[in-house]
């Protein structure tokens, strides 16, 4: 019901202020450093036939893609380029913070001017940053368990597959800022709505990067969605 209301009044408002300028957003992802994992590289590599080397590229453009691909007809996304990101790296400072408890990143070192530059060069309006991405190893939940144990039995031999059964759940730190660096949403540990857990897919415990894109597309539609009721309210 909560949902229902927030459409309707963002559908409202868009009515009320006629035509609504589509908004771009430029994309900031977490670096190499700030992406971690309970599975060993090797283990996400088996399950999607790629090298251990491969698999930080993988997830990486992965969900570049999938964001670049949404379009609300209000939203779209658009990663920087290499050397933008690479700049942008080198001015911020990732610190933990509260309110919500999160990765965040600290924009003094950019001055409004870059900041605003950047944007502008780009045509974009917002800049969504990735600061943190959390690749967890979790216990399948309780309510899950008994079918997938059922369902698991009729097609293997063993008495102990109560005792492995693990998934894997996907956690980002992300805020969103305005050209003038002002923060306007910032989210910790945000967790990817992933697929069901089914048989077809616990057989790579969520660690396929057909099951992880899912998730992707579930967060980007989420988050174009959330960028424009701002959009409107500012």
């Amino acid at each position: 019901m909560k949902g229902l209301i927030t459409f309707l009044l963002v559908s409202m408002q868009l009515v009320s202020f006629g035509q609504f300028d589509k908004k771009k957003v430029l994309v900031v992802v977490y670096d190499r450093i700030d992406f971690s994992t309970d599975y060993s590289l090797n283990e996400i590599a088996r399950a999607n036939s790629i090298r251990g080397d491969e698999v930080y590229d993988t997830l990486i453009n992965s969900l570049l893609n999938v964001l670049e691909a949404i379009d609300n007809g209000n939203i779209s996304f658009s990663q920087v380029s290499e050397g933008e990101y690479q700049f942008i790296q080198s001015q911020i400072t990732k610190v933990a913070m509260k309110k919500p408890s999160r990765q965040g990143v600290v924009l003094d070192n950019i001055s409004n001017k870059e900041f605003n530059y950047l944007l502008s060069k780009n045509s974009a309006d917002f800049v969504l940053f990735i600061n943190y991405y959390q690749f967890e190893k979790v216990r399948v939940p309780e309510d899950e368990k008994e079918g997938l144990v059922r369902k698991l039995l009729e097609t293997q031999n063993s008495g102990s597959i109560e005792g492995r059964l693990f998934y894997s759940r996907h956690l980002l730190d992300f805020e969103v800022y305005t050209k003038d660096k002002k923060r306007v949403m910032a989210k910790g540990r945000y967790e990817l709505p992933m697929p069901g857990i089914n048989v077809k897919n616990y057989t790579y415990e969520g660690k396929d990067v057909a099951s992880i894109k899912m998730g992707y597309l579930r967060y980007s539609t989420w988050i174009a969605n959330e960028i424009s009721s701002v959009a409107i309210s500012n």
